[in-house]
């Protein structure tokens, strides 16, 4: 049986909310599915134990990597995971992690609202939105979700940082005369 792969890489903190998410959706998910959460932070032991509670086998948990094997490690998952916890200050930030997994071919879940819910929508195929903390939306798109992944060339030169800068420049350069 293939048993495919969604990482999470970064903060477990309250900001993220994985513990509302990851152990719920692991269950409903089933063997056919493996979350590995790769970081530190406030809310881990949450995690831990609510792992333990719903007697979850398909979460693996990992202390942070170096930057060398977190690639390694993207470039060999499935999927590649992203969540906000459904707190209204959220829906106005763009959290640079969304630039960092687009660079990958892979698919990006991400439980996310607002604005960048709309950016992902708007900028980035062969995604997977659904509302924060929404574990049978989330359950749902996945199982209904045709695999595949995609090379975002157009995305990647647009926001490559040298394009950025050159247009907040032009952006300067346009105020100032």
């Amino acid at each position: 049986m293939l048993q495919r792969m969604i990482v999470y890489a970064g903060n477990i903190g309250e900001g993220q909310g994985l513990e509302k998410i990851v152990p719920s959706a692991a269950r409903l998910l089933g063997k056919e599915y493996k979350f590995l959460i790769i970081g530190d932070g406030g809310t881990k032991q949450k995690l831990k134990e609510e792992i333990l509670k719903q007697k979850i086998s398909n979460v693996e948990l990992k202390d942070p990597v170096a930057r060398s094997e977190l690639k390694k490690i993207y470039k060999e998952a499935d999927f590649l995971f992203l969540h906000l916890n459904n707190y209204k200050a959220f829906e106005k930030m763009l959290p640079s992690k969304i630039f960092e997994l687009a660079a990958y071919d892979k698919p990006i879940i991400a439980g996310i609202s607002g604005y960048a819910h709309l950016f992902i929508k708007q900028n980035i195929p062969n995604s997977i939105l659904f509302s924060p903390c929404d574990v049978d939306n989330f359950v749902n798109q996945l199982k209904n979700y045709l695999y595949k992944t995609e090379v975002r060339s157009d995305f990647i030169e647009h926001f490559k940082r040298s394009n950025i800068n050159k247009n907040m420049a032009q952006s300067i350069i346009q105020l100032i005369q």
